[in-house]
């Protein structure tokens, strides 16, 4: 299967007589503010609702195929937070795949860049190689109690 585009968004439908995806609020930052003194923790989960959803054409749409991806969530110091592997497979005939994965609470660890790293195995290969790198940035806000 090859890679063509990924994207995070907070929601999506298809359509069930067209099978047309429809994309709802694609997401790139996301701003948390608390009311409070800094947290001390090392890690914290922040509740969110998104999905990360790539589309992949077959090679060989004459046979059947198998899709298999890892994603990878890392925080700005590059530490994996999601380590994620699927394997799905694309019946005979079937000439393009759309892969939606829920994601629910994410864990981080402080204010920054984070990376989603969608990686794939090629048809006949081994190994996992990065197809993409989508950045989510985390900004916090902390205010004063008056």
């Amino acid at each position: 299967m090859k890679y063509i585009w990924a994207l995070l968004c907070q929601d999506s439908t298809v359509d069930i007589n067209t099978n047309a995806l429809s994309i709802f609020k694609s997401v790139e930052e996301i701003i948390l503010e608390f009311k409070d003194q800094p947290l001390k923790k090392k890690e914290f989960i922040i509740p969110v609702k998104m999905q990360l959803i790539s589309l992949w054409t077959a090679e060989n749409p004459a046979k059947n195929n198998l899709l298999e991806i890892k994603i990878d969530f890392l925080d700005p110091n590059g530490k994996s937070l999601i380590n994620e592997e699927k394997k799905i497979d694309i019946a005979k005939g079937v000439k393009r795949a759309r892969n939606i994965t829920d994601i629910k609470n994410l864990k981080i660890t402080k204010e920054g860049r984070y990376m989603f790293k969608l990686s794939s195995i090629k048809s006949g290969g081994k190994k996992f190689e990065t197809v993409a790198e989508l950045p989510l940035d985390i900004k916090i806000i902390y205010k004063q109690l008056q």
